[in-house]
C-alpha cells in the first residue's frame, strides 16, 4: 500500500518547501495530490478499473489549474510521492516476484496520474497562434454567412462541395467546472480541442467547422459521406475522441442554402434539448412533428397551456418529460428517477386526471408530446 497523504507530507516537508515553484497554498495541496495518487494505486491493487480514482484525479487537477498551482510543483509532488512508495518496497521483505509485480503496478498508476494531470494543464493553455486556422475559418464563415467562399477556399486549398451535410453539435455543459475569474470551464475547453483535432484530420481538412466550448456547426461535404448513415459514424467518432456524449442534428443542403440549413439544424437541436432526448444524431425526419410544433401560431399557444395544471406538481412534470424522452420505457424512467415502476404508472395516471388527457393512450401521448414541445418553446421565448 502507498503511504497515506499525511505520512508523505511529513516525509516530503523539507523537500517540498524548497521547491522553486512552491506557492502559499502548497501545504494544503500536498495532501490532496498524494491522496489522489494513493487512490489510483489502491484501485489498481484491488484489481479495479481505476475509473473512479481517475475521475477524482481529473476533477482535482482542474482545481489545481484554477488555483494557480504550477505544473512543476504538481509533478514534483507526484514523483516524490511515488519515489517514497517505491522506497517502502525495498524494506517490505517480499520475494522478488512480488516486488516486480508491485513495481509494475506503481508504473501503471504513475502513467494514469501523469496523463490525467497533463490533460488538465494542457487544456488550460490559451489558444496558441497555430491553433487558429485563418484560411479554413474564413471559408467556414463565408459559407455560413451566405458570402462567396471561392477566394478563401483557393487560399487554403479547400475544394468547395456542391452540397453539405450541416451538423449542429452540442457538448454537455460542465457547470461544476466554473470558477471565479474563469470564463471558460477547463473541461469544456478540453472537449472543444479534442473535437477540433478529430475534425481537422477528416479528409485532409475538407470538413469545415466553427466550434465553441458548448458546441458548434460542422459542414461535411456530401462526397465524403457516401451514405446518410455515415453521419452517425462521424458523431460517434467525435464522442469517442472527446470522451463525452454528444448531441447533434443534421440537415442536408446545397452550398447556397448552407446558412438556412445551419439555422434549421440549430433550431432542431433546440427541440431535441427541449424534449430531453438522449445524446446522439437526430435528423429532421426523426422530429419533424416536434419541430413544426415550435413554429409560431395559434396551435402553439393552445398546446402550450395543456400542461399548466402540472405547474404545482414538479415531480409529475419531471416524470412525464423523462418518460417521453425514454421512448416510454417505464423501467428506464424508474431507474433514472430512482423510483419503482409502479410509481411511474401511478404518476402517469395522476397526470391524466389533472390535464384531462391520458398520456398512456396513443392519441393522448401524441397530444402530450406536442404539449411538451410547445411548453418548452413558450418557456424559452423571452430569451429569444
Amino acid at each position: 500500500m502507498m503511504r497515506t497523504g499525511t505520512q508523505v507530507e511529513v516525509a516530503m516537508g523539507v523537500e517540498i518547501a524548497a521547491a522553486p515553484s512552491s506557492v502559499e497554498q502548497l501545504p494544503v495541496e500536498v495532501g490532496e495530490i498524494t491522496g489522489r495518487c494513493h487512490d489510483v494505486l489502491d484501485e489498481l491493487s484491488f484489481g479495479g478499473s481505476c475509473s473512479g480514482a481517475a475521475a477524482r484525479l481529473t476533477a482535482a487537477a482542474d482545481r489545481w489549474v484554477r488555483c494557480g498551482l504550477s505544473l512543476e510543483t504538481v509533478q514534483h509532488t507526484v514523483f516524490e510521492a511515488f519515489r517514497l512508495h517505491l522506497g517502502t518496497l525495498r524494506t517490505s521483505g517480499d520475494d522478488v516476484e512480488t516486488v516486480v509485480t508491485s513495481v509494475g503496478r506503481v508504473l501503471d498508476a504513475l502513467e494514469i496520474v501523469t496523463t490525467g494531470i497533463a490533460d488538465a494543464y494542457s487544456a488550460a493553455v490559451p489558444d496558441a497562434a497555430e491553433d487558429y486556422r485563418p484560411s479554413s475559418d474564413a471559408v467556414t464563415s463565408a459559407l455560413l454567412g451566405g458570402r462567396s467562399a471561392a477566394a478563401a477556399a483557393r487560399e487554403c486549398g479547400v475544394e468547395l462541395a456542391d452540397r453539405y451535410h450541416v451538423l449542429a453539435l452540442s457538448f454537455p455543459s460542465e457547470s461544476g467546472c466554473d470558477s471565479p475569474g474563469s470564463d471558460v470551464p477547463v473541461r469544456a475547453r478540453r472537449t472543444m480541442r479534442r473535437a477540433r483535432a478529430v475534425l481537422e484530420r477528416m479528409n485532409n481538412g475538407a470538413v469545415l467547422f466553427q466550434l465553441s466550448p458548448s458546441g458548434g456547426t460542422v459542414l461535411v461535404p456530401s462526397p465524403i459521406v457516401g451514405s446518410d448513415r455515415c453521419l452517425d459514424h462521424v458523431v460517434h467518432t467525435l464522442a469517442a475522441a472527446t470522451r463525452t456524449p454528444i448531441t447533434a442534428t443534421a440537415v442536408h443542403a446545397a452550398r447556397a442554402a448552407v446558412p438556412a440549413a445551419a439555422t434549421q439544424a440549430h433550431e432542431l437541436l433546440d427541440t431535441v434539448h427541449a424534449l430531453r432526448c438522449r445524446p446522439g444524431l437526430y435528423r429532421m425526419r426523426d422530429l419533424a412533428l416536434e419541430y413544426q410544433l415550435t413554429r409560431p401560431g395559434p396551435a402553439l399557444e393552445i398546446l402550450g397551456t395543456l400542461l399548466d395544471p402540472l405547474d404545482d406538481h414538479p415531480e409529475l412534470t419531471e416524470t412525464l418529460v423523462r418518460h417521453c424522452g425514454n421512448e416510454l420505457n417505464r423501467q428506464r424512467t424508474a431507474h433514472e428517477m430512482r423510483v419503482h415502476t409502479n410509481t411511474v404508472d401511478y404518476r402517469l395516471k395522476r397526470i391524466g386526471r389533472l390535464i384531462g388527457v391520458d398520456p398512456t393512450s396513443p392519441s393522448g401521448l401524441l397530444q402530450v408530446r406536442a404539449a411538451l414541445v410547445a411548453r418548452a418553446y413558450r418557456a424559452h421565448m423571452p430569451a429569444r
